[in-house]
């Protein structure tokens, strides 16, 4: 069961988030999830937005990039 009691921490630690750190957490996933569409489309259309796609996936990373050690750090 440590793979379960890992995750939930997880889950925990997102909800103990400041509202300002949680909305960029949400913000970014659904950043992250538009650009891995873009790049999907991209491979099965043909059409040129493969460029957009990896620039809209990096902003996405760089916007969730404040709540990761709130999210990972150990607990003491």
């Amino acid at each position: 069961m440590g793979l379960v009691n890992w995750y939930m921490d997880k889950i925990s630690a997102v909800q103990q988030l400041p509202r300002n750190l949680f909305l960029l957490f949400v913000f970014s996933k659904v950043f992250g999830a538009f650009a891995m569409g873009i790049l999907a489309a991209s491979y099965i259309t043909g059409v040129e937005w493969t460029t957009a796609g990896w620039i809209i996936l990096i902003a996405a990373f760089a916007i969730g990039i404040p709540e990761v050690p709130r999210i990972f750090k150990p607990k003491k």
